[in-house]
């Protein structure tokens, strides 16, 4: 049992630690038959690969990076006696050695200069010349312009505020080419906070409207909290999680037909038994010891020397990040980094309220498109909390109260929103209470969509958005505030009463995952005497 337990905290902390380098990347599928009336230049969050010319002229990919978690375990596997010897003894200097030399090497292209800076000629793999945007500008057959012709992507590793200045150039080239004198501009998560360090340093002039989704502009956990070394398990929210991940691919892997249902049904019982809760208390109990020889050395040498993960570190974990990032080392050395993260800090991300709302009030609208449902990645402490899966849906939708991801608000908050007239901005589900967010009116939640997830079906929305910029929750029936994605018809409805209970997935009954969970083995041990036997003979 402890080299299992051992073995486990191993795993989850080396993924932990690689998992920000595939945190935002997803697929886009859009609509070629509708788009919008004027241009939208539509910046993208992470995931554009980074490339630096070998000699010859050929590209090399320094993102995304190539992980070979197979050699990961490998390492695990070979060196299992220096888990064991250091759980024995409480001394982890030689077990964080080995974590940190297994990670490190993975980010030493990656990673930037100590002032922030890409030092190897590296740049996006997305060509954002006039020549290209001319390349990409075919009106659709009714006239409008396709919402993927102005994708704007950059290094994601990047100042948000230097990234700023690309983005005018880009939005000039844009409104050049198509002789537009207004743009659309849309923050879909990391973007957002690009968008806000544009709006910060440039103004709203020329702009129609802006549009945020997925927002990571108030921080994303994951970043936050690894910044921090507060990284935590908690046994129900893994247990929802992998309920909300497609684990298929298992039975490809092992020939074996239903061992993902099998494998969810002996999750339920383990947890229902104590199992995860046991799993999770060793590995809170271990980290808090070892933090501070692992997370500094690791980001130190990867994603902290990048500006845009620090603008995804909310305001209550910034102090702590900075003392967790730069552990054990002369500041001095990081000044130009530093600079570049105090500054988004203290210019964007402390001062988006106020300037979310000037550019609003100065008749540029905010819209916002939050989702929710999802359980975000476990290693959090606030692992409970609403979100789509990366980013809470409190901070997503610019203030939403939020009940927990498993919860609903009780009968006494009911009861005062109704005394306070707020029913209306509730809903049906009774998880999201928009009546706090910094623009109530034009705030949209859609339930049961992830956070890397845009469909088709979130496009329509979008169009009917961005081709009206004084629209408002009460002006479209088909798009009320609160929605649910169905995923069969790939189509957004209204959420009610009929449809809003959709985490039925994650209450799966001790009694019912326990007869899946015998009946998977009994055909699992048949088949397997059946082909032994079949062998034999």
């Amino acid at each position: 049992m402890l080299k299992q337990i051992t073995r486990r905290c191993l795993s989850i902390l080396l993924i932990a630690s690689l998992l920000l380098s595939s945190l935002f990347i997803s697929g886009v599928a859009i609509p070629e038959t509708e788009g919008t009336d004027l241009p939208t230049v539509y910046v993208m969050g992470m995931g554009c690969p980074i490339v630096t010319m070998n000699p010859d002229g050929t590209k090399h990919f320094i993102y995304p990076i190539e992980i070979d978690t197979d050699e990961i375990m490998q390492i695990a596997k070979d060196n299992i006696d220096v888990y064991l010897r250091a759980v024995a003894t409480q001394q982890w200097d030689e077990f964080c050695d080995l974590l940190c030399e297994t990670i490190i090497p993975y980010f030493e292209e990656f990673k930037l200069s100590p002032d922030g800076e890409a030092h190897d000629g590296s740049y996006p793999d997305y060509p954002m010349t006039q020549q290209a945007i001319r390349e990409r500008c075919k009106l659709l057959p009714n006239g409008q312009y396709p919402i993927q012709a102005f994708e704007f992507h950059y290094d994601f590793r990047l100042d948000p505020c230097a990234i700023a200045d690309l983005l005018a150039q880009y939005i000039r080239d844009v409104k050049a080419v198509t002789g537009a004198e207004e743009v659309n501009l849309i923050g879909r998560c990391l973007g957002s906070n690009v968008v806000a360090a544009y709006l910060q340093k440039y103004g709203c002039e020329g702009l129609a409207q802006v549009l945020f989704t997925s927002s990571a502009l108030l921080g994303a956990p994951l970043c936050s909290k690894s910044f921090c070394g507060e990284l935590r398990l908690d046994g129900d929210a893994i247990e929802r999680y992998l309920y909300d991940k497609d684990l298929s691919a298992v039975n490809t892997v092992t020939d074996i037909d239903d061992l993902d249902a099998l494998l969810l049904s002996f999750i339920t019982v383990f947890n229902d038994l104590g199992g995860l809760d046991l799993a999770s208390f060793s590995f809170n109990q271990v980290l808090p010891k070892i933090y501070l020889k692992i997370f500094p050395r690791i980001l130190q040498e990867s994603f902290g020397t990048c500006p845009a993960f620090w603008s995804m570190v909310s305001d209550e974990d910034y102090e702590k990040a900075k003392e967790t990032v730069f552990y054990g080392i002369d500041t001095a050395d990081y000044a130009g980094l530093i600079e570049k993260i105090d500054t988004y800090h203290t210019a964007v991300q402390l001062q988006a309220k106020p300037l979310l709302k000037s550019v609003n009030d100065s008749g540029v609208p905010v819209h916002c498109v939050s989702k929710y449902g999802r359980q975000t990645i476990p290693v959090t402490d606030r692992a409970d909390e609403l979100s789509d899966g990366i980013v809470y849906t409190h901070d997503s939708s610019f203030g939403a109260t939020t009940a927990k991801v498993d919860s609903h608000f009780h009968y006494f908050y009911m009861n005062r929103a109704q005394k306070d007239g707020r029913l209306d901005s509730i809903s049906s589900d009774r998880q999201i209470d928009a009546s706090s967010c910094w623009f109530p009116n034009k705030t949209w939640f859609i339930k049961d969509l992830a956070h890397g997830d845009f469909p088709d079906g979130i496009y329509d929305l979008f169009f009917k958005l961005l081709n009206d910029p004084r629209v408002t929750i009460h002006d479209l029936e088909d798009y009320p505030q609160f929605l649910v994605y169905d995923s069969e018809n790939d189509q957004l409805l209204p959420l009610n009463s009929g449809n809003h209970d959709t985490t039925g997935r994650w209450r799966v009954s001790f009694l019912l995952a326990f007869v899946d969970l015998m009946q998977g083995l009994s055909r699992l041990m048949v088949k397997y005497i059946h082909e032994r036997l079949h062998s034999e003979n």
